[in-house]
């Protein structure tokens, strides 16, 4: 994916960034395309219920690189 092109391969927290900071459709999916691309029912778990605000959480926990999203990712 172009958009990670100067990562470090063997750091995964630094990859998942800078995927969610890609803004370029044409390097690969932006955060937004991310996030459209997850299941609803899987959304509503994560960031709950409410549509209009689930994009602003899932943005504060993948702008946050000290989140358990990316402990998680870390830890796999």
């Amino acid at each position: 994916m172009l958009a990670l092109a100067g990562a470090n391969k063997n750091n995964l927290k630094e990859l998942w960034k800078k995927a969610f900071q890609n803004t370029d459709t044409s390097k690969g999916p932006t955060k937004t395309e991310i996030f459209n691309n997850i299941d609803i029912s899987l959304k509503q778990s994560l960031f709950g219920q409410n549509t209009n605000t689930q994009f602003q959480i899932f943005e504060s926990v993948v702008n946050d690189t000290n989140s358990n999203l990316y402990k998680f990712i870390k830890a796999q």
